[in-house]
């Protein structure tokens, strides 16, 4: 079950819209349930995701989220409408701004040095706050509820509002330097904006919407607009006061005088695809809203409940690998250590380290383009067949030819049990086969008459034809019909030691045969088009049930047996081990995404909770079943993902207890059945799921450590290096450092660069080994000094 352990904690009684993050991320503020129609303050500790406080003294009807300043305080309107200022650190609350003539009032926006507030009066007036005189003053007076955002700057001496008027939208730039508002810019537009980016001192600001992107400048007044058409995702400055603007694909430049490009820089697409970069350059207040501003952490609503939920790297997943435009097809090697790739136009397949990430551009090359290749486990060989129809054949360990090329009309490859021969139509009325290692023929089948389709046992010896008006079972070497039929066929397929074969009928009708005599010895119910699966002994078949169930038969005993087992009906995968103790499944729970779990080959049982919870376009079992390969399709460009498969390391129930009721913080009592309060002094952990993310080993059965893993990929020198600390290690704050200091290396994407060093070093404050937050730190001071240069 800790395959998909998604590390939540619920918040009880907790408003999720009403709850943020503090600035600095130490602490989650807001208003929970407390009966009776009211709501009061509680305050958690981000990072222990306990309860630090609840102030019932500090309470709401009316509950909206809190706001902050850069001061530790957050800032609420309680019952009585009152502004109300508490400093988490200090425990305690005054009273900004009593309600005077009880009119509704929210807080609108909060300046970063506590000094001004925003606030909405009425849904109607913007009425400015100075914290310090307790004077305010009325911006922007309405007779009607209009919709109403503000922000300042980091230096709290601009500020930006944007009102949501009937005819179109309305922003307005202020200057605070004399602490009283001056209204200094005025714009209207036909829709509203994103949140603005201001410059490091305040004095620039530039806000986009589908029209385009405005710029103001307050120092000189230089403003400007530019439409459209083109695709923005993010808009920021650097600290020397770059503007630039963005999307997945690219960083552009842009002149502050007058709006011109000054350079345009592509972007890796992986990473932006792939992690939360992309959004933490948005800063959009929707994924905000709910995240921590280090983005290690995430706000859940889940059945009318609130969690905290830490992001991790995926508990099972040891590699990740994208692949832009052009790759066809992927497949794991003969080893856990590799994949092979087929390009789109290609005469090369490459070959992928899934350890390094390096790839080997032309491992297997013929003289045209690649139609299809396979891998040959056993053999240790890999078809690859050219789209005139010829197929060569490979040594999958070195990549040097095997044998001989041969054509063929083929369709469909069919293989012997040991796969050292192949089998393949040569017309429409004959089909061969040759002997993969020597290219010779060994095989030459052909009749009087087309074969519309057929199937051979593994053991070459039998071949199934079928026809519109029947069926008809063939010794190859004598080619006498050993059995036959005249219902139309479906499908069919021999058992691995051919001693069993099972034909489908059109109507659904499932017959078992013994090959023997080929006489039938039960016969069953499926659909018209089932999916069939026998185990590596042969004794045992998995047939569809119905288009999302299978049912296990043992073809000795002739009896189903254990329960049926749920697979997805849009991608039918259906494994068993190498030693036919488990059977690895795909399912999507009638979900998008798709989802793995191992069941138990003799009962049927689930062994494990579903896990590789995403969606996926195909899904490998990789040599000696300790690991599974997933390919996953993007916008552009395809994903590939190694995956360690669960129940590789045993541990007691005790010892998972125990670890259970340490992390969580609470304990079963035996006699009275209740869910105790539990704190555990020892602070060590026996179980990899719950020993620290940032040190653990890569997975529960690896010798690595994650940090050794991230070292020898720094510095970042190639793609493949860019891919792990960006993607499979997105989360770790090493890795953020270092791929900050990446971007931060290079002029063209400082802003990048500068985004992350904001965001680690807000995650400093959750490392709790010493050595490794000074090894952070340290990347981030060497960040720091190329953002300056």
């Amino acid at each position: 079950m800790l395959a998909v352990q998604e590390d939540l904690i619920r918040m009880p009684n907790i408003n999720f819209g009403g709850i943020r993050f503090s600035p600095n991320g130490k602490w989650i503020v807001g208003f929970a349930s407390a009966g009776d129609n009211s709501n009061v303050l509680q305050v958690w500790d981000a990072t222990t995701r306990k309860q630090l406080v609840q102030r019932d003294d500090i309470s709401s009807n009316q509950p909206r989220f809190p706001q902050f300043d850069e001061k530790d305080n957050a800032y609420v309107v309680n019952s009585d409408l009152e502004i109300v200022r508490y400093n988490m650190a200090n425990d305690k609350k005054d009273i900004l701004r009593p309600n005077l003539d009880s009119s509704f009032i929210s807080l609108t926006a909060i300046s970063p040095d506590s000094k001004f507030i925003v606030i909405n009066k009425q849904s109607k007036d913007v009425i400015f706050f100075n914290t310090v005189t307790k004077q305010e003053q009325i911006l922007i007076k309405n007779d009607q509820l209009v919709p109403t955002s503000a922000y300042f700057d980091k230096t709290s001496k601009t500020l930006y509002i944007s009102r949501s008027l009937s005819e179109g939208n309305e922003l307005t730039i202020y200057d605070l330097a004399t602490d009283i508002p001056k209204e200094i810019f005025k714009k209207s537009t036909k829709l509203g904006s994103n949140p603005p980016a201001f410059s490091k001192d305040g004095n620039q600001i530039a806000f986009r919407n589908s029209e385009g992107l405005y710029y103001f400048n307050k120092s000189n007044g230089i403003n400007w607009f530019l439409p459209g058409p083109f695709y923005i995702k993010f808009v920021g400055f650097t600290d020397n006061g770059n503007l630039y603007i963005g999307d997945e694909a690219q960083i552009v430049q842009v002149n502050t005088n007058n709006g011109s490009t000054l350079k345009n820089t592509e972007l890796p697409r992986n990473i932006f695809f792939l992690t939360d970069l992309m959004k933490m350059m948005e800063k959009d207040p929707s994924d905000e809203d709910a995240t921590s501003p280090d983005w290690s952490q995430y706000l859940v609503s889940n059945n009318s409940q609130t969690f905290i939920e830490n992001k991790n790297t995926t508990p099972l997943r040891v590699a990740q690998y994208y692949e832009e435009g052009g790759l066809s097809h992927a497949h794991p090697g003969i080893t856990n250590d590799e994949a092979f790739l087929r390009y789109k136009g290609k005469p090369a397949l490459a070959k992928l380290n899934l350890k390094t990430g390096q790839k080997n551009n032309e491992f297997v090359k013929i003289p045209e383009e690649i139609a299809l290749f396979l891998v040959l486990q056993k053999s240790k060989k890999i078809l690859v067949k050219g789209i005139s129809g010829k197929t060569y054949f490979f040594d999958a360990s070195n990549g040097k030819p095997v044998g001989k090329p041969f054509d063929s009309q083929v369709k469909t490859y069919i293989f012997n049990k040991d796969e050292t021969e192949v089998m393949a139509r040569t017309s429409n009325k004959s089909f061969a086969a040759w002997d993969i290692a020597t290219g010779k023929q060994t095989l030459n089948f052909a009749i009087d008459q087309d074969i519309p389709g057929f199937t051979v046992s593994p053991d070459f010896k039998t071949v199934v034809m079928v026809k519109p008006d029947g069926w008809s079972i063939m010794d190859i070497a004598s080619k006498k019909v050993l059995a036959e039929g005249k219902e139309t066929i479906n499908s069919g397929a021999f058992s691995p030691t051919s001693e069993y074969l099972v034909i489908i009928s059109k109507s659904g009708d499932a017959k078992v045969l013994k090959t023997s005599d080929y006489k039938p010895i039960f016969q069953v119910k499926t659909i018209a088009a089932p999916f069939i699966v026998f185990n590596n002994e042969g004794n045992v078949m998995a047939l569809s049930e119905d288009a999302t169930h299978m049912r296990l038969w043992n073809l000795e005993t002739k009896k189903s047996f254990g329960q049926n087992i749920r697979i997805s009906r849009f991608t039918q995968y259906f494994h068993f081990s190498d030693d036919d103790s488990k059977i690895f499944v795909q399912d999507d729970g009638e979900r998008f995404a798709f989802a793995a779990k191992v069941v138990d080959a003799k009962s049927g049982n689930i062994l494990t909770m579903p896990f590789i919870n995403q969606k996926f376009d195909g899904i490998y079992i990789m040599p000696g079943d300790k690991q599974i390969m997933t390919v996953e399709s993007l916008v552009n460009g395809m994903a590939i993902h190694v995956w360690e498969t669960p129940g590789q390391v045993s541990m007691s129930k005790e010892q998972l207890a125990r670890d259970l009721e340490k992390f969580y913080g609470k304990k079963y009592d035996n006699e009275t059945g209740a869910i105790l309060n539990y704190t555990d002094s020892t602070g060590d952990y026996n179980t990899w799921y719950f020993e620290d993310p940032f040190l653990r080993t890569v997975s529960p059965s690896s010798n690595e450590k994650i940090t050794d893993v991230l070292k020898k990929n720094y510095p970042i020198k190639n793609e493949a290096n860019l891919q792990l600390l960006a993607v499979t290690y997105d989360y770790h704050p090493l890795a953020r450092a270092m791929v900050a200091n990446y971007f931060s290396s290079n002029p063209d994407t400082k802003l990048i660069g500068q985004r992350l060093v904001e965001i680690t070093d807000k995650q400093l404050l959750k490392i709790k080994n010493k050595e490794l937050k000074t090894e952070v730190e340290n990347l981030l001071k060497e960040a720091i000094q190329n953002l300056s240069k």
